[in-house]
């Protein structure tokens, strides 16, 4: 009788992560098929095989899917960075950039560019 038993806010914060990260994953996957303009809410969670309703309780607007995937990117970038250990930091930050920004650049190209519009 002695299993594992997982409480219901673990159960919960575990469950939210995953659909979060799907819903991300589904955003990637509409922002390599096509425009950045044309990511909505609608898309994504068709992409992710969830319901409308259950995409927008994470993301409100497109723009917030963008905002999660361009902090997860400069997560990502700030990571390899703490991670240097290169007689030309500098250098070495810049190629790890540039591996990370070019490792799916059909999206980041995309993220960056909106990120940087303040509209």
């Amino acid at each position: 009788m002695g299993g594992f038993t997982c409480s219901g806010n673990l159960m919960s914060s575990t469950m939210n992560g995953l659909v979060h990260e799907a819903l991300l994953e589904a955003a990637r996957s509409v922002l390599r098929a096509s425009s950045i303009y044309e990511l909505t809410i609608s898309k994504i969670a068709k992409e992710a095989g969830l319901a409308r309703p259950t995409a927008y309780r994470y993301f409100s607007h497109p723009r917030d899917i963008i905002n999660a995937l361009t902090e997860e990117l400069m997560r990502e970038l700030e990571d390899g960075a703490v991670a240097i250990d290169d007689a030309d930091p500098g250098a070495a930050y810049a190629r790890t950039a540039v591996t990370l920004f070019t490792a799916d650049s059909a999206v980041n190209r995309q993220i960056l560019l909106l990120a940087g519009d303040p509209a």
